[in-house]
């Protein structure tokens, strides 16, 4: 989506779905990964990375923002709307399209 020779920075969650995006579209810039949640004692994804390409396929991109955080950050509940409300819920719907794609 950014063209050649682009520089992708991804933090956190991003930083997942930025490498994904990277892995499975190529990248012939630059590739930075700041605190990505990388898991110490199993998969990041896991079991959920099935429903959450569910959610996003079906367009319930709503669900899907609810379900990441949650799943593989293993955030509260609780704390999902607070971290709406500090998000761009169009900018997240971009990177979450683009890491399934």
């Amino acid at each position: 989506m950014a063209g050649p020779g682009a520089h992708l920075l991804g933090h956190s969650f991003g930083a997942l779905c930025t490498l994904a995006c990277a892995e499975k579209r190529g990248l012939d810039g630059t590739l930075v990964l700041f605190e990505p949640p990388l898991a110490v004692d199993g998969p990041v994804a896991g079991a959920g990375l099935a429903t959450y390409r569910e959610l996003v396929e079906a367009g319930d991109l709503d669900a899907a923002f609810e379900f990441a955080p949650v799943t593989f950050v293993r955030v509260p509940a609780e704390a999902v709307p607070e971290i709406r409300r500090t998000r761009d819920p169009q900018g997240f719907a971009a990177v979450v399209r683009a890491a399934v794609a």
